[in-house]
């Protein structure tokens, strides 16, 4: 988590070199850790205003495409990113920054089959 806050920091300080109103789509599943990272932000550079929108990737890159605008767009499917580059809506090819782990568990061992 360090290493994420810590790249995070990097990413949003050069972008507060061009900007103090940040508007950041966020993919729901990586609501808690962007919300800790923009914390962690403000807490150097309380005079930014950060807005973290929290959703489902596809219904926000519809959004983008109907011209709704992002500083940035964190998305868990690659392919919503691949399509906003290839949509010439990206200034830079996409990156993945972070794999997730899925884990499943039930009391119930036929539901594990």
């Amino acid at each position: 988590m360090k290493k994420f806050i810590v790249f995070f920091g990097i990413l949003f300080f050069t972008l507060h070199l061009n900007a103090q109103n940040l508007s950041i789509f966020v993919a729901s599943s990586a609501s808690k850790a962007m919300s800790e990272v923009k914390d962690e932000f403000l807490k150097t550079h309380p005079e930014d205003k950060i807005e973290l929108v929290f959703g489902a990737s596809g219904k926000y890159y519809e959004l983008l495409k109907q011209g709704r605008e992002f500083d940035l767009f964190f998305s868990a499917d690659t392919k919503y990113t691949k399509a906003i580059y290839d949509d010439k809506n990206a200034l830079i090819k996409p990156k993945v920054y972070v794999l997730g782990v899925l884990a499943l568990y039930s009391l119930d061992e036929n539901l594990l089959q």
